[in-house]
């Protein structure tokens, strides 16, 4: 099934401000459910499309992600640093403007973009590969699986800032890099590092649950059967810290969403999480087949 990430539309949106005081809602975003339609393209080669539309309400508008946040806590990439058989993630940014940077061990310049480290825990060390056994971490050969995707390895250079130096151990430090002004110092590592996804990169978080012959629900995980999924960034409403109310609506594309749900009863259950963390009430669509809410 190809996936297309999702698009999204708005109906309207209303800053509440003016000369009457607003009304005060929390700053953790509430969602209702509006509805959801099938839209058949009929070409088996384009994608059909599931029209997700919810209301939300946020007390200090602090809703939707620029594409250019995708630093900590909003970056893709969770790196882990580990000690005493227990990881924790470390964020790193994906920085492209680290211009002039180059080595001063071997006078190499890196590539860009480039992941710098954020900020590491006290004690422990990288996690890579070499520590397989003692994390007991996923298989490094085929084949390769869904889930194994979002639990995998990037043989890389990261980037550590002094403070964090000690998380390197001895045999991946390969260079030092400055940056014109010689005011940063980042110290570059080389492994195959072991490396997850980050959730919070998404703002708004889809699942799909398919009802079985005892009448309960049972996840479709697109990430298991097709190494993608439906999660996905919804631009920012406002840049202001004003009240928020509005219309959202998600568009979902994919060429098989016949093929693969057939006549079956679904639901979706919709979250979404506004740029300080705050996550919505969790909202489930009521049970619907894709014939049945074709428009």
């Amino acid at each position: 099934m190809k996936i297309l990430k999702g698009v999204i539309i708005f109906g309207f949106l209303n800053a509440l401000l003016g000369c009457f005081d607003p009304p005060e809602y929390s700053i953790e975003p509430e969602i209702d459910f509006v509805k959801i339609e099938f839209a058949e393209v009929g070409s088996f080669s384009d994608a059909d499309s599931l029209i997700l539309t919810i209301d939300f309400k946020d007390g200090d508008g602090d809703l939707g992600l620029l594409p250019s946040q995708i630093d900590y806590p909003f970056n893709t990439t969770n790196f882990f640093v580990g000690a005493n058989q227990e990881k924790t993630a470390v964020s790193a940014g994906l920085y492209s403007d680290f211009t002039g940077l180059h080595y001063l061990s071997n006078g190499a310049t890196p590539k860009s973009p480039t992941y710098v480290i954020d900020s590491a825990p006290s004690s422990g060390t990288f996690v890579s590969l070499d520590d397989q056994a003692e994390y007991g971490l996923p298989p490094y050969a085929p084949p390769y699986t869904c889930t194994a995707y979002y639990q995998a390895y990037m043989k890389d250079t990261i980037f550590v800032r002094t403070p964090d130096f000690s998380a390197i151990k001895p045999d991946d430090l390969v260079g030092t890099l400055v940056n014109n002004q010689g005011t940063e110092i980042l110290y570059a590592a080389l492994n195959t590092w072991y490396i997850e996804l980050n959730p919070n990169h998404y703002n708004i978080t889809v699942k799909f649950l398919v009802k079985q012959s005892d009448n309960s629900f049972k996840e479709f995980d697109f990430r298991e059967q097709y190494c993608s999924t439906y999660d996905g960034r919804f631009p920012e409403l406002s840049d202001s810290k004003r009240a928020l109310e509005g219309t959202l609506k998600y568009v979902m594309e994919g060429t098989g969403f016949l093929s693969t749900f057939s006549v079956n009863t679904l639901k979706l259950q919709i979250q979404i999480k506004d740029r300080a963390l705050h996550t919505s009430n969790v909202i489930e669509t009521p049970e619907f087949t894709l014939n049945g809410i074709r428009r």
